[in-house]
């Protein structure tokens, strides 16, 4: 294709972007959920990253107290987003806001960029390069769930997050899921 072409599919893609989120009187919110690069793939799924991934619980937490606002969920474990899709149908990915056919892997992380960077509020695990690169070109300060969740409602979704541990193991996408789990709850468990 050419690079017009190319161009004008961006574009066209990034208008979509902007109209949803126009749409959207409550406000935005993008969430970034780290998944994929850390638990699936060598050498990263044997080593425990806690400060790279939070546990859906939160997610679920903040989607609970805020079920008007535009939210878009970011990530590269599509079997968490639907996870979470199923609870929170108002939750939206990307390709439900824009149509990925046609866009090459630059295109779609550029889209990916821009949509995060034109919602109002960006949350994101403490190391994640990629949310604070559309903070900052957004302006805006990067949130982490410890920013924004009160100490009860933390407290809540540590709560839920044992109890999914301890009795709903087959809910973790795979063992290394279930084990960044573990290590983040272990402390909740005595």
């Amino acid at each position: 294709a050419s690079d017009v072409y190319k161009r004008q599919l961006l574009e066209d893609r990034c208008a979509l972007v902007d109209q949803a989120l126009a749409a959207g009187a409550m406000g935005s919110v993008a969430y970034h959920l780290r998944r994929g690069d850390i638990l699936d793939t060598a050498p990263w799924k044997h080593t425990v990253w806690p400060s790279k991934v939070e546990p859906d619980e939160y997610y679920e937490a903040h989607l609970r107290q805020n079920p008007d606002i535009t939210a878009i969920i970011f990530s590269d474990s599509q079997a968490s987003i639907d996870r979470l899709q199923r609870q929170f149908p108002h939750l939206k990915a990307i390709s439900d806001i824009a149509p990925l056919d046609g866009l090459d892997p630059v295109q779609r992380d550029f889209l990916e960029l821009y949509a995060m960077s034109r919602v109002d509020q960006i949350i994101a695990p403490t190391l994640s390069a990629y949310s604070t690169a559309a903070a900052r070109i957004s302006g805006r300060q990067r949130m982490r769930f410890g920013d924004i969740l009160s100490d009860d409602n933390l407290a809540d979704a540590n709560a839920h997050a044992v109890d999914r541990l301890l009795h709903r193991p087959e809910s973790y996408t795979s063992g290394s899921d279930m084990a960044h789990a573990y290590s983040g709850f272990a402390v909740h468990l005595a």
